[in-house]
């Protein structure tokens, strides 16, 4: 049995088409390969990542957030204009200065933008926010203000010199 790609036009197997209840005939319009190369394409524009972001965030989260999704991407569009000001890329990670991604549906990818909670202790907010890549987020996890103090000061302690040059 087969069916025709809105998409791209092929009469293929049923099979390289995903279901889709919503249809008549139960399987989605565009084929398996239409449908990831559209994904991938769209997800690529900041924008539409940062949305799909958001969403998940809402829909996966209670951590409290006092912020709605036009003033996140305010932020965003803020942050890029700050990073091509002082010369470095347009999509800067805030604390590395790395260039961050905007890929979906490819795993973890640890260059792609994640928002971050500057106080861990704090809820979203336009205040407590910074645009960073997935990987910082994750080694910063669950460091609060108070530990990166406490980290500092044993630094000083043992003579180590972490101040920015």
């Amino acid at each position: 049995m087969s069916k025709l790609c809105k998409k791209c036009d092929r009469q293929l197997s049923v099979t390289k088409f995903h279901k889709d209840k919503t249809n008549k005939d139960g399987l989605n319009r565009w084929c398996n390969n239409c449908k990831r190369e559209s994904r991938f394409k769209n997800c690529e524009i900041p924008e539409v990542y940062l949305k799909r972001r958001w969403v998940n965030f809402l829909k996966y989260t209670r951590r409290e957030r006092v912020i709605t999704y036009e003033e996140l991407l305010d932020l965003f569009r803020q942050h890029c204009k700050e990073n091509v000001i002082q010369g470095k890329h347009k999509y800067a990670c805030a604390y590395t200065g790395d260039t961050m991604t905007f890929f979906q549906g490819r795993g973890q990818v640890l260059s792609n933008l994640s928002v971050d909670r500057i106080d861990n202790d704090q809820p979203y907010t336009k205040e407590n926010i910074a645009f960073c890549s997935m990987d910082f987020n994750n080694k910063k996890g669950q460091l609060t203000l108070d530990i990166i103090k406490k980290i500092l000061t044993f630094f000083k302690k043992k003579g180590i010199n972490y101040e920015m040059e």
